[in-house]
């Protein structure tokens, strides 16, 4: 029988071989170590610079000192393999005339159209902005993913056979079949803001996390501060916060429900933070915001309950009170459904596409589905994992055979 996965690799979403490709980064081969990494994961700059790092945590080397610092290695060696003339060029299986429309361009469906692409489909990703990128392009900050890195990740994959249509919005599913496609892959993620049921949300001065990430990516320069307060404790609300302090915060705060070690944000990324001058204040939920610019907070006791719901419980006697010249909410994510409504077979459940955990598909055998539409919100890396898994499947229904493992 095979070996068992190392602890590192198994603890990657896309079960990069890590024991792979160091080997080739001690020897300075950049184009193998790449080449070995692109087999689980066509964007090894992007994710060497932006994700958490979750195959260190399993990191044997821990039980002598310290992790090896896996996530920035394939930094290194996409770098060195770009400067040295590019990454491995991609031969494509021959055309098997299947055709696959991927609607959104983020990290799942990237990843998805780059191994179907490979598979010899043609593979034809549809993206309602004016770049490719999704999330990896307007929702994280240049700050941590310049974009020139992105956009040389994405002509590679554009390079392997991709084709990427900007600036068209998917308005039905369908329309894709009437023009001859053979299945659609939507990985359209979460890119709406959440509301809160707090009084004073329509404020002016109150914005959404999402939407003010959004206008910084697409250059709009919005200004805010000096004072503000942002809402939430996870990922986005850190990259809110640290793009506060570039457009005009001098003192911001995040607030949120969770305690500190409850935090859903990377332990790293809140000490990053924090070293840049923003200051977390644990276990508060908003209350209410008033016209003069002030928002009060009550103490939460506990985020859920026994059952492992969220179910917030609050001691209302501790309140805290804060003012603020901007708050920014950024406290969940939801996806915009409207181009899978009118398909029966597509159920939705909590504002989420469903699909069989295996092979991404749906109950209509020519859609499938991944990333954060289908799993909310999440890593990156795991929306990678994703697309792969579903450029395995979307191969295997065309060929009309049982998938393989992914």
């Amino acid at each position: 029988p095979p070996l068992p996965q190392p602890l590192c690799q198994r603890s990657c979403p896309a079960h990069i071989d890590i024991p792979g490709f160091m080997p080739h980064l001690a020897h300075g081969r950049w184009d193998d170590a790449v080449a070995v990494i692109v087999e689980d994961n066509p964007l090894p700059y992007v994710c060497g610079l932006i994700c958490p790092g979750p195959c260190e945590s399993d990191c044997l080397r821990r039980e002598i000192d310290s992790a090896v610092n896996i996530r920035p290695l394939k930094a290194v060696a996409a770098r060195n393999a770009l400067a040295r003339g590019g990454y491995p060029k991609i031969i494509p299986a021959p055309d098997t005339g299947k055709r696959v429309a991927v609607v959104g361009s983020g990290p799942a469906g990237l990843t998805a159209a780059f191994y179907l692409a490979r598979k010899g489909h043609s593979a034809r990703i549809f993206e309602a902005e004016p770049e490719a990128g999704g999330m990896l392009r307007y929702g994280i900050p240049a700050f941590r993913l310049p974009r020139e890195i992105l956009a040389r990740e994405i002509a590679w994959i554009e390079q392997a056979g991709v084709e990427i249509v900007t600036g068209r919005r998917v308005e039905r599913l369908e329309a894709f079949f009437d023009e001859g496609y053979d299945a659609v892959y939507v990985a359209i993620g979460t890119q709406l803001a959440r509301e809160i049921p707090v009084a004073g949300l329509d404020l002016p001065f109150v914005l959404y996390g999402l939407d003010f990430l959004k206008a910084v990516n697409h250059g709009q320069e919005p200004r805010v501060g000096p004072k503000v307060v942002v809402l939430g404790g996870g990922n986005v609300a850190i990259d809110v916060a640290m793009t506060a302090l570039r457009q005009g915060g001098s003192m911001v705060r995040m607030v949120c429900l969770e305690q500190r070690t409850d935090m859903p944000a990377n332990v790293h990324e809140i000490e990053i933070a924090e070293q840049e001058g923003i200051i977390v204040e644990n276990g508060w939920g908003p209350l209410s915001i008033t016209a003069d610019q002030r928002i009060t907070f009550q103490a939460c006791m506990r985020v859920f309950d026994e059952q492992g719901a969220f179910n917030p419980a609050y001691d209302a006697t501790k309140t805290l009170i804060l003012e603020a010249d901007h708050i920014i909410l950024a406290i969940g994510q939801a996806a915009d459904l409207s181009c899978v409504l009118a398909v029966d077979e597509v159920d939705i459940e909590r504002g989420l596409i469903c699909v069989d955990p295996q092979t991404a598909a749906t109950d209509d055998p020519r859609v499938f589905a991944g990333g954060d539409v289908v799993s909310g919100p999440g890593l990156a890396i795991s929306a990678v994992r994703a697309g792969k898994q579903a450029a395995e499947s979307i191969d295997a229904a065309l060929h009309q055979r049982t998938p393989d493992a992914v």
